[in-house]
This record gives C-alpha cells, sequence and structure tokens, in this order.
C-alpha cells in the first residue's frame, strides 16, 4: 500500500482503466496478447499484488500477509502474471521476491497513477451533473 492512503484510489482505478482499455479498443487490437496482458490487471487480487509491488519488491508469505490472503492464491496469481512477464522473479536462498517488471509495468503504472491523480474523480460520475466543466 501507499503510504499517502492513496493506493485504493489507485488501484480500482488502474482495474477500471484496464477494463475501459479492454472494453473499448480490444476490438481494434485483435491481438489476444494485449488481451492477455490488461486481463492480468482485471483481478482483484492481482491489483492488490502489482500495488503492493509498486512499494518493493517481496516474497510470496509477505505478500499474502499484506493483502490478506491465501498463500496458494497468490503463488497461482504470482505464477500467471510471471508467464505474462508482468512481475519478475529472482531466487534469495530457498524462496523468490518478486517485482514488477521495471523495464514495462512499473512505468506504465506510474502513468496510471499520474492520470488517476488527475482525472480519477471523472471515472464514477453518475451523471453529466456530477462531471461538471472538465479544464
Amino acid at each position: 500500500m501507499l503510504s499517502d492512503g492513496k493506493s485504493c484510489c489507485v488501484e480500482i482505478a488502474a482495474r477500471h482503466v484496464f477494463k475501459i482499455l479492454c472494453v473499448k479498443y480490444i476490438s481494434r487490437m485483435r491481438d489476444e496478447n494485449s488481451y492477455l496482458f490488461f486481463g492480468m490487471f482485471a483481478n482483484k487480487l492481482r491489483a492488490g499484488i502489482v500495488g503492493a509491488l509498486m512499494e518493493k519488491p517481496m516474497p510470496v508469505t509477505e505478500l499474502a500477509a499484506a493483502l490478506n490472503a491465501e498463500r496458494s492464491r497468490v503463488s497461482h496469481a504470482l505464477l500467471a502474471m510471471n508467464r505474462c512477464h508482468v512481475v519478475e522473479s529472482e531466487k534469495n536462498g530457498k524462496q523468490r521476491i518478486y517485482s514488477l517488471n521495471k523495464e514495462t509495468v512499473k512505468p506504465l503504472m506510474r502513468l496510471v497513477g499520474r492520470h488517476v491523480e488527475k482525472h480519477c474523480k471523472y471515472c464514477w460520475a453518475k451523471s453529466e451533473s456530477e462531471l461538471g466543466r472538465r479544464s
């Protein structure tokens, strides 16, 4: 979690952004790999893993504790995320330390964070009147 308390909003917004991207542009992309990549972020557990790994690399047990999830579920999610190179792992003794892909995913999540800070208030507006005027 982010120390400034924004992680919940960032994680929720990231899921919504990726779902919107998938729904809106997947018909144009027609690329199964793009669909699979964005799908990695549409799951609450995986989004939580990404949020936690934005802070620091962690082993499965630490991630499971931070997310209040079963170790086996976290491990399974990490395997899927590793296959798609969303996360990377490095062996440290008997355990693996997981981190976000530094080349692509971490910069992408920073971009999502900037988008959320600028536009998040518009994501959940229920009516045009709630949107107000955008600058």
